[in-house]
């Protein structure tokens, strides 16, 4: 076994961004056209889109962007592109004052077979602090999550690594009427792909969640920023194996 890819996430806080109100229908033009997404729930409050294929989703705002890719395919190229894309469309059409913070998280999971297993390698994680504890409280350890925050300048990366369970893995398929209509039926066949994309076949695992935010960031440096979290998380994935 080893470190598997489970996701990837991008959020983006910014003041001022009032002219969602006037110009989220012209981004979510863009958005479709330029990168293919797929417009979803469509608010005052905010809008939803969605790349299904692609295990893409997005939310907009006038105080935020986010976006998440589940089980990516390539080493974050796809997601970096539309984040982008889409950070940029927000420039764009709703001109916020400044951006206050970006944050762009990993997600990793190494599968375990069982509850037992994933229990006993989250005590080999790390020192063992937990055994002098034991003793002091006079119980046996269970098992363990590690939580940290690192502070740089203007960023902190925070790691938690933890056993987890999948207690629900589910996936919705869509069946076309017979009156649908070809855009409707293309609709469904690219849900559709989404549900396939989902591959988790272990019950139990240790998932490895890392978070690099950074204050006042300079909106050009967003690829550097992505770059130094796969770096940290290649570091970690060495540090960190799983026995």
């Amino acid at each position: 076994m080893s470190w598997q890819r489970l996701s990837l996430h991008f959020k983006q806080t910014h003041a001022g961004g009032y002219r969602y109100l006037d110009r989220c229908g012209e981004f979510m033009v863009q958005a479709v056209e330029k990168f293919r997404f797929m417009p979803g729930e469509i608010k005052v409050t905010g809008a939803k889109l969605e790349i299904p294929e692609e295990g893409v989703t997005a939310d907009v705002d006038t105080q935020q962007l986010t976006v998440a890719q589940e089980f990516p395919k390539d080493d974050g190229t796809l997601f970096l592109s539309l984040v982008e894309g889409l950070a940029s469309l927000t420039g764009e059409f709703f001109t916020p004052k400044t951006v206050m913070t970006r944050a762009l998280a990993l997600k990793s999971y190494w599968p375990m077979k069982s509850e037992e297993a994933v229990f006993k390698a989250s005590l080999n994680l790390g020192d063992s602090y937990h055994s002098q504890l034991g003793k002091s409280v006079g119980m046996v350890p269970e098992r363990k999550n590690i939580d940290v925050n690192f502070t740089s300048g203007s960023l902190d990366f925070h790691v938690i690594v933890r056993p987890v369970s999948f207690e629900k893995v589910s996936v919705q398929r869509f069946n076309p009427g017979f009156d649908n209509t070809p855009e409707h039926k293309e609709r469904l066949a690219r849900l559709n792909q989404k549900a396939e994309r989902i591959d988790i076949k272990s019950p139990c695992a240790i998932m490895m969640e890392l978070d690099l935010i950074e204050s006042n960031p300079p909106v050009e440096f967003l690829a550097k920023h992505f770059d130094q979290l796969k770096k940290q998380e290649a570091i970690l994935m060495e540090e960190l194996v799983i026995k």
